[in-house]
């Protein structure tokens, strides 16, 4: 979801920038150009693969931080494949509007090639992360008495045991989700992510500390009855 609405905000920003116009003093005249204020594409690459150094360094800055707790399972991998769909469908939003902009949406003319740099960009950066968790298997969650420490690159990576509310499985995406009371963010566990001996010893403390108020949805109990 995140990386769509990033995805959604930097083609905005090209739009507003082709549409800004830019002035240009010439002696005592001022000539104002419509063409906007969109660099040109090597800057604008240049920008992009800045940002794109920024977000990893960032990103294993929070990765290499060592975890409270009891508990702590290490993730071995990175599921990406729903950032990948995510990207197509924008890849096929870009093919799609160039085939019409000429007619109806002339403010996309010629935006088709920053938007496949900005998607580029979003692309390199799931790959060369996945390939860093893979190498480093890096501590991703960890339980204490009071909370569920986990690493976010947005917003409070803690959530309070208490707010845990029950546990799920989606099949078809192979995800347990950790759902906390509303206005929280749940926890998505891609299950070939981590070892099933670090779930099951997860799931085994929160059935231990948290059993009267959490409750382990059907889909779950299925899951886990079936593999242990």
């Amino acid at each position: 979801m995140r990386t769509n609405l990033l995805i959604a905000a930097s083609f905005l920003a090209v739009i507003i920038l082709q549409l800004i116009p830019h002035t240009e003093t010439v002696g005592d005249m001022t000539i104002i150009y419509s063409d906007g204020i969109l660099p040109n594409h090597l800057i604008f690459l240049a920008i992009c693969l800045f940002l794109l150094l920024a977000a990893i360094l960032l990103t294993q800055f929070k990765y290499k931080q060592a975890l409270q707790g009891q508990l702590i399972i290490k993730r071995k991998d990175l599921n990406i494949k729903q950032q990948l769909a995510g990207i197509a469908y924008w890849i096929a939003f870009v093919v799609t509007s160039q085939l019409i902009a000429k007619n109806y949406l002339y403010f996309l003319n010629g935006t088709s090639s920053y938007f496949l740099i900005i998607l580029g960009t979003f692309i390199a950066y799931q790959l060369l992360i996945k390939w860093f968790v893979q190498k480093n298997k890096p501590d991703f969650l960890s339980i204490t008495f009071d909370n569920i420490y986990f690493k976010s690159l947005w917003g409070n990576g803690k959530r309070k045991k208490d707010n845990l509310k029950s546990v799920g499985y989606s099949t078809n995406q192979n995800v347990i989700t950790l759902n906390f009371q509303e206005g929280l963010d749940n926890i998505q566990l891609h299950l070939t992510d981590y070892e099933i001996t670090d779930i099951q010893s997860l799931i085994s403390s929160l059935k231990q500390t948290n059993s009267d108020t959490v409750q382990f949805e059907e889909s779950f109990n299925k899951y886990f009855a079936a593999n242990n």
